[in-house]
């Protein structure tokens, strides 16, 4: 089957641009198209709303939110608004889903995060029989269906859950499609593989059908010290999304880190960029020359992951940054 790339940008950009790049990265080779759900804070656009310009305005991506959250969009809202992008798109739809982040939740007054494996779980299995033209009643944590039946053709959409930390990571494994990892080093995809692998035995399923996606923030340029200084003001939010237990159980020395979280908690993401190092951009991102990108693509596609995420924020200039990547990189993995 091969490697899967995904173009994955930031959706504060106008909608008619994320559409031309997206349009673009179709052209270019590009497998997927990818949309965080950040809403509703920041000046982003909506998530869906925008899948739904690109699914329209391109013939061969496959589009998604990666990853949107069963807190502050009801499982039934993402089910139908799933299966109408598997409308408009004619099946070229997956779905993204986890526990949401702190722009998206807080903002709504929803506690960081309330029973966040119960109800990524629930939400997963709510949202497949949905699909799958079910009649649904049943209570979970934080949602509720009663009596509701979609009267549509019934679909399969593949479910990725988004997940860092080791139990979230096993339930991927049990009960998804694929697994979407945040910006995981080459030291931690190795040691999260554990966990997604410890969930497929104990449900016994078959890790040869199941997706690993990295989703990393990138940065090309022909220069590599000019992609490394883009992405660094980036990188004290990157480390700091990174869950302490898998950097230490994976090897990463820890002290720089720590005084990283903490300077990110004091709200001092300047000094925090300060500490960046270029092992940790080279750690934590995909950024550099193409030569550099290809070499460590072809390391995580031998650490098993399968899609890669080209996330952002990609590099100075995106339309130049995809073709780059589609004339460069993507060849490489394709011939």
């Amino acid at each position: 089957m091969g490697v899967k790339f995904v173009f994955s940008p930031y959706t504060h950009f106008p909608i008619e641009d994320i559409v031309k790049w997206s349009v673009e990265a179709e052209k270019l080779g590009f497998d997927y198209v990818w949309l965080p759900d950040l809403n509703p804070s920041y000046d982003c656009n909506d998530t869906f709303i925008t899948l739904a310009a690109i699914a329209l305005a391109t013939k061969k991506v496959i589009v998604g939110p990666s990853i949107c959250n069963p807190y502050t969009r009801h499982p039934a809202m993402i089910a139908r608004t799933i299966r109408t992008l598997y409308s408009i798109s004619n099946g070229r739809v997956i779905l993204g889903i986890g526990a949401g982040g702190g722009s998206a939740l807080p903002p709504l007054c929803y506690e960081m995060w309330n029973k966040p494996i119960a109800t990524v779980r629930d939400a997963v299995i709510a949202i497949r029989k949905l699909l799958r033209g079910e009649k649904l009643s049943m209570e979970s944590y934080n949602f509720r269906f009663c009596n509701l039946q979609f009267k549509d053709e019934p679909v399969n959409v593949p479910i990725f859950i988004g997940a860092r930390r080791p139990q979230m990571l096993t339930l991927s494994g049990k009960i998804a499609d694929g697994v979407i990892f945040g910006s995981c080093s080459e030291k931690m995809i190795d040691c999260s593989k554990k966990y997604v692998m410890r969930g497929l035995k104990k449900a016994g399923r078959d890790p040869s059908n199941f997706s690993i996606a990295n989703w990393m923030y990138s940065s090309i340029s022909e220069n590599s010290d000019e992609a490394k200084e883009f992405v660094k003001p980036h990188m004290p939010a990157v480390i700091y999304k990174e869950p302490m237990e898998i950097l230490k159980e994976s090897g990463h020395k820890l002290d720089a880190i720590i005084k990283i979280y903490k300077l990110m908690e004091e709200g001092k993401a300047e000094e925090a960029t300060n500490l960046i190092t270029d092992d940790m951009i080279n750690a934590f991102s995909l950024t550099g020359t193409p030569e550099e990108i290809i070499e460590k693509i072809k390391r995580m596609v031998n650490l098993g992951v399968t899609h890669i995420v080209f996330g952002y924020p990609l590099g100075k200039d995106i339309e130049k940054a995809l073709k780059l990547i589609g004339n460069e990189v993507i060849p490489v993995f394709k011939k």
